[in-house]
């Protein structure tokens, strides 16, 4: 049998959840982008593409001065693959604003991590 006081303590710990603030898609990508983990896994993903593009090729090397690491499916689609290395790719600043236009020109190769 539960007791009058177990269960307003119960009450008020269903209210104290109800009225935190819900984590937006938005703030949730935001933290992720500044963790550690992902960090990590930007690190490993350009050195297995040997800092290159991998849509065009450019690298340092080049002049190239942004490299982004990307997601094949957005972690807005699919929060479960966003350290998934096989749904990671390195490329440059010019040719990941291009996909913004509509659907990439170019095919990107699935890869493993090579650790």
């Amino acid at each position: 049998m539960v007791s009058v006081a177990e269960s307003i303590s119960a009450i008020e710990e269903a209210r104290a959840l109800r009225e935190q603030p819900v984590e937006t898609q938005a703030e949730r990508t935001k933290r992720f982008m500044s963790s550690l983990q992902w960090r990590r896994m930007r690190v490993k993903i350009l050195a297995r593409d040997h800092c290159r593009c991998v849509a065009c090729g450019a690298s340092p090397d080049d002049g190239v001065t942004v490299l982004n690491v990307d997601h094949y499916e957005p972690i807005s689609k699919n929060w479960e693959r966003r350290l998934d290395p096989t749904n990671l790719f390195t490329t440059c600043g010019a040719c990941n604003h291009g996909k913004l236009a509509g659907p990439p020109r170019y095919e990107i190769p699935a890869r493993e991590l090579e650790v």
